[in-house]
């Protein structure tokens, strides 16, 4: 991948980042110590991010640069084959999971298809960093 289009992924995945962390182009600064400036250029291409820079944001974005330049050198995919989604069953239920959105997924986005026997319970704690059990 050429410079200018790597500078383009990055840019386009920071925005993203960013947008869903719900910050503003000057609260994203106030946070990583980097200028609003600088962060809108990376943002559209017009400035390649240095290492440094990129720490500063992804520290602020609370993600790593492994992330952020991953995700930018391959395009997400966006399809997962059936025969290819990860599934998991428990034995003791007979709930269902099937992980049906590609693992890396660069939206955000996790779908998620769930069978459940009628009349099946799964009692479970929350779990993952934001869980709470009014989120659950």
């Amino acid at each position: 991948m050429d410079q200018q289009k790597l500078d383009r992924a990055i840019g386009r995945r920071l925005k993203t980042l960013r947008t869903q962390a719900g910050m503003t182009l000057n609260e994203l600064a106030g946070r990583s110590g980097v200028s609003r400036a600088m962060i809108g250029r990376v943002e559209r291409a017009q400035s390649s991010a240095t290492a440094a820079l990129l720490g500063k944001l992804c520290a602020a974005l609370d993600v790593s640069l492994s992330d952020v330049v991953a995700l930018a050198e391959k395009p997400p995919e966006r399809l997962v084959r059936l025969a290819d989604q990860p599934h998991w069953r428990d034995p003791d239920s007979g709930y269902r999971r099937r992980h049906a959105s590609p693992t890396d997924a660069a939206s955000g986005i996790e779908i998620i298809v769930v069978d459940l026997p009628a009349g099946a319970r799964v009692p479970y704690s929350p779990w993952g960093r934001n869980a709470s059990p009014s989120n659950c």
